[in-house]
């Protein structure tokens, strides 16, 4: 809150909370240093993400172009997914949706992938070892790669 008063930006802090603090500490925070806090170069890039949400809030046509285009990825997903071949289209492409959920991960739980590709855990477990543990050509054909199973369903 005092960093968002500082940087000018008192109107996302909710007025009920505003009231409760001294208007002479509101005066002394807007007036202070940047030096006086450790990780003050955060609080102007928290300032451009604020006014953008700020923004995107006030902007009804932004709004509307998001709702949109989400709409346009879900009925790409749902006819994709309804294909007669998606079963086998996503079995040549299972690199590349190892890939993407490993990444999508960090934000995303695996199950929520999972359902956007329509593919059972079991089914991801599978691949993520064929992908991840892949063995290198032998002269007797013997493979003696380590099943790691580092990913976990949420």
């Amino acid at each position: 809150m005092k960093h968002l008063i500082r940087l000018w930006c008192a109107d996302a802090v909710p007025t009920e909370l505003l009231r409760k603090i001294p208007s002479s500490c509101v005066s002394r925070w807007k007036y202070e240093s940047n030096e006086k806090y450790v990780g003050c170069e955060l609080n102007s890039i928290a300032k451009e993400k604020l006014e953008l949400i700020q923004d995107f809030a006030k902007s009804k046509n932004a709004q509307r172009v998001f709702v949109a285009y989400g709409r346009l990825v879900n009925t790409l997903v749902t006819i994709v997914t309804e294909a007669k071949e998606y079963s086998k289209m996503i079995r040549q492409v299972k690199e590349k949706v190892v890939e993407v959920i490993d990444q999508c991960s960090q934000t995303l739980s695996v199950s929520k992938c999972l359902k956007v590709f329509r593919i059972s855990s079991s089914t991801y477990q599978h691949w993520l070892v064929q992908v991840k543990a892949k063995c290198d050509p032998s002269a007797l054909l013997l493979c003696k790669r380590k099943y790691q199973r580092k990913h976990r369903l949420q």
